[in-house]
Order: structure tokens, then C-alpha cells, then sequence
């Protein structure tokens, strides 16, 4: 995956980025420095497939500040294959889809989910900023 690519995948996982009104992120690895530095203060959720919950492979570790643990679904920890996208990086997430031609929830995918809502992401649920995202990316990559 390419650095330009992976960064809009973060970007897209990060979640919203105005409007929330939230303090600067304080992320425990240096994954802040994988994001443009006038996104940093931004960073909400962050995943780089390199920190497995501990006890738990099946949950990868959120290296943003809202502490919101992604599963990665059907594949578990299978779906962390070795794949040296950016420097430093050892993993990535493998998505694929198991039938395509049948009808059936057993494809890989990585996400959380709860009727109730995610509590650590609760902050950010009347933020609309996937679009700003996209065109504050696109203004900072020129």
C-alpha cells in the first residue's frame, strides 16, 4: 500500500476532524508521525495492524486517543499479514471477500460496532467531517 494510500485510509479511520471541540491527541507510539503534521492534533482513531490487543489477537489496539479497539472480523488474527507498507510498519490488514458468489456474512473485514453506539466514539457522533477529511487531505498533498 502506498504512502499517499495508507494515509487516506488513516485518514478515513481517524474519523471526523471538525468540530469536535476535543483536546490535542495523544498517541503512545509514533504512528502521529505516519499523519501530515497539521492533522496530528486531529487524530482521533488510529490503526496500523501492528498492535494486537494483548490476550486478545482477534482486537487490534487503537493508537488514537479515543481508545477504541477494532475487531477484526472472521479472519482474526490471520488477517495481520506481513507487509512493510512505510517504514517501521510490519503489518497490514487483509480484507477479502470468502464466496463471492454466495450469499453470506463470512467475508474479512476490521470495524466496531454496537446497537447502543461505541461509547469511546460517542464524542464524535454528530460530527460530519468524512468529506472535509478528504478535501484537507487533497489541499495538503499539492
Amino acid at each position: 500500500m502506498s504512502r499517499a494510500r495508507r494515509a487516506v485510509v488513516s485518514l478515513l479511520a481517524v474519523g471526523a476532524l471538525a468540530g469536535a471541540g476535543t483536546p490535542p491527541a495523544q498517541a503512545d507510539r509514533s504512528i502521529s508521525s505516519d499523519v501530515h503534521p497539521a492533522l496530528r492534533a486531529h487524530l482521533v482513531a488510529a490503526y496500523d495492524f501492528d498492535h494486537p490487543v494483548p490476550g486478545d489477537p482477534d482486537l487490534e489496539r487503537d493508537q488514537g486517543r479515543s481508545g477504541t479497539e477494532i475487531e477484526l472480523v472472521n479472519g482474526g488474527a490471520a488477517m495481520r499479514v506481513p507487509d512493510r507498507a512505510y517504514r517501521g510498519s510490519r503489518n497490514a490488514v487483509q480484507t477479502r471477500q470468502i464466496a463471492p458468489t454466495v450469499a453470506g456474512n463470512d467475508d474479512w473485514k476490521a470495524g466496531t460496532w454496537s446497537a447502543s453506539g461505541v461509547r469511546t466514539l460517542r464524542a464524535f457522533s454528530a460530527t460530519a467531517g468524512a468529506k472535509d477529511v478528504r478535501r484537507q487531505y487533497r489541499h495538503l498533498a499539492r
